[in-house]
């Protein structure tokens, strides 16, 4: 069975569901972090809709070089779809896990991507959640769910950015401060 993804070398989906799995009823058992952060390349279709297919498959070779080169080797790194990343953190609490979606934004976002067309400015959007605080814990969909509802949040908070699931929520941008959700509302 293949575990990689043929495009970015990061772990497919299927691998990705069987790995989060049983972390997730590791993690409840022993009642410890979990985190995961999803997120996606911001306005991806405008990348293949003007510049092609072939430049959007090196956005994606070069966004899984990229975001390995900031992970720890044993961080789980799985492309989830289309232009959607997942990296899962055991015993990683979400606040940590925030400052690595960041390190991951930043180094996106730090220099052009290469393409055979052109250079291109590249941003992403995260989103981080911690199972500890996921209200029931019953399957890791719950903690995919609040990951996915904060890259949401981020993307509908303008882009390029980092939200959180936290006790105290916050929202790391662009400026890398922290920014409470009501601040983020009022951009809405």
């Amino acid at each position: 069975m293949m575990t990689r993804d043929g495009l970015t070398g990061t772990l497919n989906k299927r691998s990705f569901l069987d790995i989060i799995g049983r972390e997730f009823r590791r993690s409840a058992s022993r009642n410890t972090p979990l985190s995961l952060i999803l997120f996606d390349i911001d306005h991806f279709k405008l990348v293949n809709d003007t510049h092609g297919h072939l430049a959007g498959d090196e956005v994606l070779q070069e966004m899984g070089r990229r975001i390995s080169e900031v992970i720890a080797e044993h961080d789980v790194f799985a492309r989830y779809g289309g232009e959607e990343f997942a990296i899962l953190l055991s015993g990683v609490p979400a606040e940590e896990a925030a400052e690595l979606a960041e390190r991951c934004r930043v180094a996106v976002e730090a220099t052009p991507f290469k393409t055979s067309v052109q250079p291109l400015d590249i941003t992403i959007s995260a989103g981080v959640a911690d199972m500890t605080r996921v209200p029931k814990k019953e399957s890791e969909s719950e903690l995919v769910q609040v990951a996915d509802e904060k890259l949401y949040e981020g993307k509908r908070g303008g882009r390029n950015r980092v939200c959180v699931q936290s006790n105290s929520p916050f929202v790391v941008d662009g400026s890398r401060e922290r920014v409470p959700f009501t601040t983020i509302s009022k951009l809405l």
